[in-house]
């Protein structure tokens, strides 16, 4: 049966046709790009995120990738700038969108604290461009279209899988964000009702789940785009997130008839050999996708609460926190102890952040014993004093108080050091 059905998928992606919609997204996804980088630069974020921070929180393995300096990250950035015009122009868009993978994902890495997962997206969209054929009158392959189609479909079901809980589905944390709003001129009050809050709560979560069916089929899938640029329009609206509004409605046009934006039909070159690599990337890429996203189910408590399993999952705006957090290093030996302000080595942004994520106060923990380094007897404790409140909830201690820090590691269970949450 495996067999059958690797025969019909390759059958299936064999198939030749035009890529002239994909052209026209990467076309798109480039000038966003473009777009992105000038706010990095005009809002001064390079010197912000990256020079005034002493520390940043490094991914796991890639401790090494660390920030160039002020000058060298200008340079980064305007080097992305060009890459990103290459894209849009389509000079060797290939080796610009492999070249702008490794640029952008870079800067990607450099700090957990500025995860987004439109970051994460386009990542993910730059390399799947290093895929499409670079000569726009050359025809593609099926499979690669696919797999596009598959990358934003993962990104909307996994959107709404993660708002299947207790708190999104009795309003929370919408209502507090709309309560927000009830300063604002004419919808104000209407934003502050609670009612709107939950329809809003359930109006997302339907979205999510169904917007990808009713794109894959042609009776639909013109009403169901409407009605997706309807919804990205008023995240924009409602939600500071940048492009990622913007970038998804470019998205959802995958779902069209690949030729749909051809202007001018003209006789197009065969398309490259199917290659014999095709099936196990593919595979490898899906798996992964279905898998990440679904990690946190082997963890005890909530992620939104342990945060473990958030990173790479699509668990967008499905959660409010905030904390705060200081921490006691104590030498074992000459019960010397010292009290720590992260606030001083960190901007407020990545103070926020760390606050409310155990694994960054773990991360920051060992980060003091690295300061503290030839100091007293040099056997030392690190202990956390932390608080969060998460969806409206009281705030409740998050890292247990009593743990040293400097004894856990990343195998240890989330249990044995976090605490869990008050209902």
């Amino acid at each position: 049966m495996a067999l059958a059905f690797l025969r019909r998928c390759r059958a299936r992606w064999e198939r030749p046709i035009d890529l002239a919609s994909l052209r026209w997204i990467r076309a798109v996804f480039a000038v966003l790009m473009m777009v992105e980088l000038v706010r990095y630069a005009s809002l001064g974020w390079i010197k912000y995120y990256y020079t005034y921070a002493t520390t940043h929180f490094s991914y796991p393995g890639v401790d090494f990738i660390q920030p160039w300096g002020e000058t060298g990250m200008w340079v980064h950035l305007c080097t992305l700038m060009v890459l990103a015009l290459g894209l849009f122009v389509g000079w060797r868009p290939r080796l610009f969108a492999g070249l702008f993978t490794l640029g952008f994902g870079y800067l990607f890495l450099l700090d957990q604290a500025y995860y987004l997962n439109h970051l994460y997206l386009v990542c993910l969209l730059s390399f799947l461009f290093c895929l499409i054929p670079t000569d726009p009158q050359r025809m593609g392959r099926q499979w690669m279209l696919d797999l596009m189609r598959f990358q934003v479909g993962v990104v909307y079901f996994y959107g709404g899988l993660a708002k299947l809980n207790e708190d999104w589905m009795s309003g929370q944390p919408m209502v507090g964000w709309m309560q927000a709003r009830s300063d604002w001129p004419v919808v104000g009050e209407l934003l502050a009702w609670d009612p709107t809050a939950l329809f809003l709560s359930w109006g997302g979560l339907a979205f999510d789940l169904s917007i990808v069916p009713f794109l894959l089929f042609r009776k639909t899938r013109r009403p169901a785009f409407w009605c997706a640029v309807l919804f990205h329009l008023l995240n924009a609206a409602l939600f500071r997130i940048g492009i990622f509004p913007y970038l998804m409605v470019v998205l959802t046009t995958v779902f069209f008839s690949p030729k749909w934006c051809r202007l001018v039909n003209v006789e197009r070159l065969p398309a490259r050999p199917f290659g014999g690599w095709v099936l196990p990337f593919v595979g490898v890429w899906v798996l992964i996708q279905l898998a990440l996203p679904l990690r946190h189910h082997w963890v005890d408590g909530p992620v939104a609460w342990n945060e473990e399993g958030h990173y790479f999952s699509w668990r967008m705006k499905t959660r409010s926190k905030v904390g705060r957090v200081a921490f006691h290093a104590i030498d074992k030996k000459e019960g010397t102890h010292l009290k720590f302000n992260p606030k001083r080595d960190l901007t407020l942004f990545q103070y926020k952040k760390m606050a409310t994520r155990p694994r960054l106060i773990l991360h920051y923990a060992h980060h003091i014993h690295g300061k503290l380094a030839g100091q007293g007897s040099g056997e030392w404790a690190i202990h956390a004093d932390s608080k969060a409140a998460l969806n409206g909830r009281p705030a409740q201690t998050l890292v247990r108080a009593e743990v040293d820090l400097l004894t856990v590691t990343r195998e240890s269970a989330i249990g044995e050091w976090v605490e869990p949450l008050q209902e």
